[in-house]
């Protein structure tokens, strides 16, 4: 029955308009719409804790001023089937499309190959000199080449007994691992955003936003385990680790093709000139070019920096990092480096005889995290106070 009332329309307008401003709030936030507005990066965090509040609003307000214009003859149905239909567009591109359907997580049931089957298979294939990024955990090891990363952002695997999950940031040119479990609940990770030039992802079931670069969740601050990670080329991990396995993740429809050519025509730019794709970060340190890729630790407060020529030169090393004493690697023939603890059974290690694996005179040492070829304005926009080492 059809209930005729100037204050019931006007009350199912309302709702219809909240809930549609409520959305289309959510699609400016949610989506690059704020990086090219420049909304500083808080105010876009406070309303990514908020992300699931968000989205019952736009439904509930809009899905009841439906309901009630339907009832009070508000509009007439074909203005009402194309208001319906615009409102779930927008509600899908704000909430649904990045990461169900763009980049599309891999936490669970990614798919890994032998190290021969990658060599050997014709689908898709990898080049020597691609990078891959690498973790190693009880002798157990995955690799997962930027190429086969980068749409999903996120892959995870059960390595030497732990789960992980691995983060790429395209844009800071950054892999981190990290431990999948908060509380001691296992987290549903999706891509939601980025902010700054780095990825933000999302955990369904804790409903917070963790910034990759920082490892924290952003409305609890609870720090995620992280574990050590190298970047090197491909024919370094497959010499070094001839029974590993590797990210399999060959591009599946036309979306995975579309952000490929994207990837293969838009990022080189980013990473290799003084262009951005998102100009967000404000003035880059001068103390080194703002694309120049380093390798930096950080613990309690103090940061540290060197750069590629600084390591070639310079490693095998040790050096203090907030007080903790750490051995510094670079491999020539491998191209890769690698971070240790620098002690073992209490006692200072001499870093001379320390190869890429922890190999030392006296024993293996423990592997810890060292940010990989980061790109340097990423590095000094988290870390401003940083030391820098160059050649």
């Amino acid at each position: 029955m059809m209930i005729v009332s100037s204050d019931l329309q006007f009350g199912a307008l309302f709702l219809m308009i909240i809930g549609g401003i409520s959305a289309t709030a959510a699609f400016i936030m949610f989506t690059e719409i704020s990086q090219f507005l420049k909304f500083p990066p808080s105010i876009v965090i406070n309303i990514l804790l908020r992300r699931r509040l968000l989205a019952v609003l736009s439904v509930g307000t809009f899905g009841s001023g439906l309901f009630l214009a339907t009832l009070s003859d508000a509009g007439s149905t074909p203005v009402l089937i194309i208001s319906a239909l615009c409102f779930a567009l927008v509600f899908y591109g704000a909430f649904l499309f990045i990461p169900y359907k763009v980049f599309r997580a891999r936490q669970n049931g990614a798919g890994y190959l032998s190290v021969a089957e990658i060599e050997t298979t014709t689908e898709d294939t990898i080049s020597p000199d691609d990078l891959v990024l690498v973790v190693e955990i009880n002798g157990d090891c995955r690799a997962f080449p930027h190429k086969w990363i980068g749409q999903p952002h996120i892959a995870g695997d059960t390595i030497g007994g732990e789960d992980v999950v691995m983060t790429y940031c395209m844009l800071s040119h950054l892999g981190m691992a990290f431990s999948p479990t908060l509380e001691g609940k296992k987290m549903d990770l999706r891509v939601i955003a980025q902010l700054e030039n780095n990825l933000v992802f999302y955990d369904t079931v804790s409903r917070q936003p963790v910034r990759q670069f920082r490892g924290v969740t952003e409305g609890s601050h609870q720090a995620l385990k992280q574990f050590p990670t190298q970047v090197m080329p491909w024919r370094s991990y497959r010499r070094l680790y001839p029974d590993g396995k590797v990210l399999f993740n060959p591009p599946q429809g036309w979306i995975d093709r579309l952000w490929l050519w994207m990837e293969k025509k838009i990022i080189p730019r980013h990473l290799n000139s003084d262009w951005m794709l998102f100009d967000t970060m404000g003035e880059v340190d001068g103390r080194l070019p703002g694309k120049e890729k380093i390798w930096g630790m950080a613990a309690d407060g103090h940061a540290v920096a060197w750069t590629l020529a600084y390591l070639k030169q310079s490693c095998p090393f040790a050096a203090s990092v907030g007080g903790r004493d750490v051995v510094i690697v670079y491999d020539r023939d491998l191209d890769t480096v690698s971070g240790f603890d620098g002690t073992l059974g209490g006692k200072a290690v001499a870093a001379d005889h320390v190869d890429i694996r922890g190999q030392s005179p006296v024993g293996v040492l423990n592997r810890v995290p060292v940010y990989s070829a980061v790109l340097w304005m990423i590095w000094a926009n988290f870390y401003p106070d940083t030391e820098l080492y160059t050649g």
